[in-house]
């Protein structure tokens, strides 16, 4: 009879926060069709998006501050990719749910 009780608390938890659940959008859940399973595929997207950060990085400081923050915000979005392309890769094939716990 606990189990019930603990589902219960475990969706108001959610309900409460949910900016924690990690779902994929349509558009990432179609590339990771195609990505999972496929590391050449995965490492050579990697290796471009941090070619294109490491040329970023190389370039001189913007003597402007609004040129700065958009180069600093350039490199974040860059980097916010990575993540996201990473998590899409290593996802399973529906994160609908926690895992060892039943959908809702």
């Amino acid at each position: 009879m606990t189990m019930p009780r603990l589902t219960r608390v475990a969706d108001m938890v959610r309900a409460m926060l949910p900016q924690r659940t990690i779902v994929l959008t349509p558009q990432e859940a179609d590339l990771g069709t195609h990505l999972r399973g496929n590391a050449p595929l995965y490492e050579s997207i990697v290796a471009l998006i941090k070619e294109r950060m490491a040329a970023r990085d190389a370039q001189p400081v913007p003597a402007e501050p609004i040129d700065c923050r958009a180069q600093m915000e350039r490199q974040s979005e860059l980097r916010w990719l990575l993540n996201r392309l990473e998590f899409v890769y290593k996802s399973p094939v529906s994160p609908t749910h926690d895992e060892g716990e039943p959908p809702a």
